[in-house]
Order: C-alpha cells, then structure tokens, then sequence
C-alpha cells in the first residue's frame, strides 16, 4: 500500500510491464513544484524530478495518508459478512491504524492466513462497539449497596 506526504503517487508503466500485463510500480510523490508538476524521487542520481518528464510515467492518482498511529481494539468486534450467503464471522478488532488525514482504520486477525486484515464496511461489513461495563464507575465501585 502506497502512502505519501503529498496524498498522490505517480504510476510508471514500461513497454516490458505493458506486454506481461503489469500493472506498473508506485512511487509517491514527494512535493509539487512552483509550476505545478508532480515531483518523484530519481534514486539513480538522487533528485526530485517530475513524473511527467519521465517517459515511463503513466498516471496519477490519489493514495492513502501515512500511518501515523496505532491504537488497541479495546472491545470492538467487526462482523464480516461470508461470501456465498455463509454464516457471518464475528472477529475481535486487534487495532485501529490511524492516518494523518484523520480516518481510522480497523484491524481483524485473519486466522486461516495468519494475517491482518483491514474491515471493508463498503462491503456490507459492520462495527459492534464495546460491551458497556457492568458498573458505571469500574475503577472505584464504590461501597456495596444492601
């Protein structure tokens, strides 16, 4: 997943990716210059230049806001629906990624392929919140009432 400062990246197709299908590679961009052209990192001779000036640049496009915090899951369950009408799945949110454009994305163990999933809710998944405590002030419950 492609992150960058700027919110945008820079697709880059050869004739070679082209012929095998490919989508192309990813590269952020790092700034925009005085005259509006995307600017990408060359890491053969260590300069900004614009993506359009290379003549491999295809695209650009928006990509998704650097991670810049990580929070527990703290009760949160997602629930997936199945493909194929299954039963739904009912998973323990492990975390939240927080990104610097504010959204927050939760997190789910996948089990079979020992992984981190993102929860799509676009695709009918849904967020049940944490169960609320038993006692209103679970840090000092006070005396016990007769």
């Amino acid at each position: 997943m492609l992150t960058s400062p700027s919110g945008w990246g820079a697709v880059f197709r050869n004739e070679q990716e082209k012929e095998a299908n490919q989508p192309g590679r990813r590269q952020p961009v790092v700034r925009w210059d005085d005259s509006g052209d995307a600017l990408v990192v060359n890491e053969h001779i260590g300069v900004l230049e614009p993506a359009r000036h290379r003549s491999d640049f295809l695209k650009l496009l928006e990509v998704d806001s650097p991670v810049v915090a990580a929070l527990p899951g703290l009760g949160w369950r997602a629930v997936i629906p199945r493909d194929g009408g299954g039963p739904d799945v009912v998973a323990d949110v492990l975390g939240w990624v927080v990104r610097a454009d504010g959204f927050a994305t939760p997190l789910v163990v996948d089990v079979e392929l020992m992984s981190a999933d993102r929860v799509d809710t676009t695709h009918g998944a849904r967020l049940l919140p944490p169960a609320p405590p038993e006692h209103p002030h679970p840090v000092n419950p006070g005396p016990p009432v007769p």
